[in-house]
């Protein structure tokens, strides 16, 4: 069987109700290509140990977006095991343990779109995003002050 995932699965782009987790693979295969990765969630609620339960057995890149089966605030670790035709690897290192967002949590930030006034400036060099306009149809609207006027 391979060696175990040669990381602990990174988490990024968590939301209220997913996230994407990201790993390298093993160092050694064990002398047949790896197949596909497993990868599992254990919950961590307080006073109750969770049991590891498989979030997907046949994963066939380093990266996973979990989208299902994350409460809001609820609180998990992550692990992925490689395998190949001869079986599945040990576990990898635990993820750090992640912490679901509530729904209507904090505001996302807002992006900030760079509008190109003229070659030698950018838009947010002149205004100060002041109010989010809300979702339009072309995405996020911001009410433009200019600074030396504003």
């Amino acid at each position: 069987a391979p060696q175990a995932p040669a990381s602990p699965p990174l988490v990024s782009q968590l939301s209220t109700g997913s996230l994407v987790l990201s790993w390298f693979g093993p160092n050694y295969d064990g002398g047949s290509a790896i197949l596909g990765y497993v990868v599992e969630v254990k919950p961590e609620a307080p006073g109750q140990a969770g049991d590891w339960s498989v979030v997907a057995n046949r994963c066939m890149s380093t990266s996973l977006r979990v989208r299902s089966g994350l409460e809001p605030q609820g609180r998990y670790r992550f692990r992925v095991r490689a395998y190949n035709s001869s079986g599945a690897s040990e576990p990898s290192e635990e993820s750090e343990m992640v912490t679901i967002e509530t729904l209507g949590g904090k505001e996302e930030e807002p992006t900030y779109v760079t509008v190109i006034v003229d070659t030698e400036h950018k838009v947010s060099d002149h205004y100060d995003v002041r109010k989010k306009l809300g979702m339009g149809k072309f995405g996020q609207v911001f009410l433009l002050y200019h600074k030396q006027t504003g």
